[in-house]
């Protein structure tokens, strides 16, 4: 069945206008529901994450007067601080939410801007999917997607209040491309757009570089399925994405940053695989060249590839190799190891083996319902297009579990392109199984399922899937521990790892330590000081002009280190013994966070 068939049976789609209107609906509805879940008495927090903290620290310094093409951030690690990969794509938007919010209440700016963000970014993700879902039934029927794909993409809360990170702009970015890739009326135009989403998607952050991959490789796909059709398309493609990645280049890279190459944010490497791709494909797919060619729409993007491959392979080798590979060894034991989102899937069957049903649940069963139409030769290039970004989707899942938040998005979009199909179809008749299409596909379903079957079975919660009680998650971060280093000088505080963004948030300190790859010098220094002697930890301290050393016993990170390496700085330090150059402050002596003076 066509897409102009289906749309004539199921009537007049929506409009846009309407499309638009049930998005925002659904989206305020899930915001409502999560704060309904909310315990009895738990404070919705401001921020949710150290990542949210940080991006808002880099909105307020931009906003404070530090340049718009410095991605410094001053404060985290040694002078003159630590560049960071994020992009002022992401602060820009958030920043002028700040202003509005200021101006009709002072102070709360910020506040407003964490509630605010997130929701605009649910909406366009939400809209995206009604899109496509429009595109591939023609039907108007709204409600499949609203529940399937709806959940899909809140149910890892990256889109509630206060996620202000770059993880949520990114799956919206990577709905919409698959909107303007799926098959319509207008290849010229959608391909122009896609274009334009793949450098905002490479500029956002390297998150993002698997799907924009997926992206050129599903135009490619359409390309041999269509042929002739779509040369014109694909090379306004082309051109359009060398424009936009160079523009955005310019727009959001200081020149002293041109010739530097970094392989996680915006840089020369981008502009010249993505730049030089996307005019090969233009050069090469021009009718006097292509007429040359055997096989144009197989060659065309063959040679293209082979160029940017060639291109990396030469000058960017490092951007091609396991991005933790280069991690040093002591980072990787005592930091990157316990980071929830960068496990693979062998690490999460270790430690939360349960996690992996409700991760996989929905990518698994997308997967096999596309599988099952291809078998039945149904919706062929619509179902390989969708097969393409939900298998990229899931094998960055399993490399790291931060894919999630993609796999699942992609996910409910096919089954909610699924279940419209069957709702218009056999659930006319059969309503009941309608309803058990829905849910099944629906992700709480899962989250649910495997809450009571671990309830059932009396297995305990491993550390992935187990809510943290408000003690043990707010330690050493309460009002009353920030308030005590507030009131401080502002100086340099050495700490552990994950207090870092706490501290920039909250206080005007300058920390040792982050959980940011960027900051390795600084986190290295932050571990050799709490696992050395005390002449070592001294000698760290002298060359970083530390002038607060801070340490929580009860806080995961230094836990792990009191535990393996026991006659350490720090477990000395917190045994009693200290050293000449430390001057306690006793307020805090009997406080979880205890503070120290560096005296020389």
């Amino acid at each position: 069945m066509t897409i102009s068939n289906a749309a004539s049976t199921q009537g007049q789609p929506v409009t846009r206008r309407n499309v638009v209107l049930a998005a925002f609906v659904g989206a305020l509805v899930l915001y409502l529901i999560d704060w309904i879940n909310l315990a009895p008495g738990t404070p919705r927090q401001f921020l949710n994450s150290t990542d949210d903290m940080v991006r808002m620290v880099m909105v307020r310094d931009w906003l404070n007067g530090q340049s718009w093409f410095d991605p410094m951030l001053h404060r985290l690690g040694f002078e003159p601080g630590t560049v960071m990969h994020w992009s002022r794509l992401i602060d820009a938007p958030i920043g002028i939410l700040v202003v509005i919010g200021n101006f009709f209440s002072a102070g709360n700016g910020e506040r407003f801007a964490a509630m605010v963000w997130p929701f605009i970014l649910f909406v366009i993700a939400l809209t995206g999917m009604l899109s496509a879902v429009r595109r591939v039934t023609g039907t108007n029927n709204l409600v499949p997607t609203l529940i399937v794909g709806g959940y899909g993409i809140a149910s890892w809360s990256s889109y509630y209040a206060g996620v202000i990170d770059h993880h949520n702009a990114q799956t919206a970015l990577a709905i919409w491309l698959i909107v303007f890739i799926l098959p319509s009326g207008k290849p010229l135009r959608d391909f122009t757009y896609a274009g334009i989403i793949i450098a905002i998607m490479l500029a956002v952050g390297i998150e993002s570089l698997p799907l924009a991959i997926a992206g050129g490789l599903a135009i490619i796909v359409r390309l041999i399925a269509q042929g002739e059709a779509l040369y014109e398309p694909v090379r306004r493609f082309g051109l359009t994405l060398a424009i936009s990645i160079a523009v955005l280049f310019v727009a959001l890279i200081g020149p002293q940053y041109y010739d530097k190459t970094y392989c996680d944010s915006l840089s020369l490497f981008h502009l010249m695989c993505a730049g030089i791709g996307g005019l090969s494909l233009y050069v090469i797919l021009h009718p006097r060249l292509r007429e040359r060619l055997p096989s144009p729409a197989l060659t065309a993007p063959a040679i293209a590839g082979i160029v940017v491959v060639g291109l990396a392979s030469y000058y960017f080798p490092t951007c091609l190799a396991n991005p933790v590979s280069s991690i040093d060894p002591l980072l990787q034991h005592f930091w990157l190891d316990s980071i929830i989102e960068a496990q693979n899937v062998f690490q999460i069957f270790k430690n939360d083996p349960l996690l992996l049903i409700y991760l996989n649940a929905l990518p698994t069963i997308a997967i096999g319902t596309i599988v099952w139409q291809l078998a039945k030769g149904q919706y062929c290039l619509i179902n390989v297009l969708l097969l393409l970004f939900i298998l990229v989707a899931t094998a960055t899942t399993l490399f790291q579990m931060r894919g999630v938040q993609q796999s699942a998005s992609i996910a409910g979009l096919i089954l909610s392109i699924a279940t419209t199909r069957f709702s218009a179809g056999l659930g006319k008749d059969r309503p009941l199984l309608a309803l058990g299409a829905l849910i099944i596909c629906c992700n709480f379903t899962w989250r649910v399922a495997v809450a009571g079957g671990m309830a059932y079975f009396n297995i305990e919660p491993g550390a992935m899937t187990k809510t943290p009680s408000l003690d043990k998650k707010n330690i050493c971060r309460t009002a009353d521990d920030l308030a005590t280093l507030s009131a401080l000088e502002p100086g340099f505080i050495a700490a552990a790892n994950g207090l870092g963004a706490w501290l920039l948030f909250n206080t005007k300190h300058q920390v040792l330590s982050g959980p940011y790859h960027r900051n390795e010098a600084g986190n290295i220094a932050s571990i050799k000081l709490m696992t050395g002697t005390e002449a070592e930890a001294h000698e760290i301290v002298k060359k970083a002009s530390i002038t607060i050393y801070a340490a929580c016993p009860q806080f995961v990170d230094e836990r792990q280190i009191l535990e393996e390496v026991p006659n350490g700085f720090l477990s000395q330090l917190l045994a009693g013994k200290t050293p000449p150059w430390l001057e306690p402050i006793t307020s805090t002596m009997d406080k979880p966070l205890k503070l120290w003076r560096v005296l020389d």
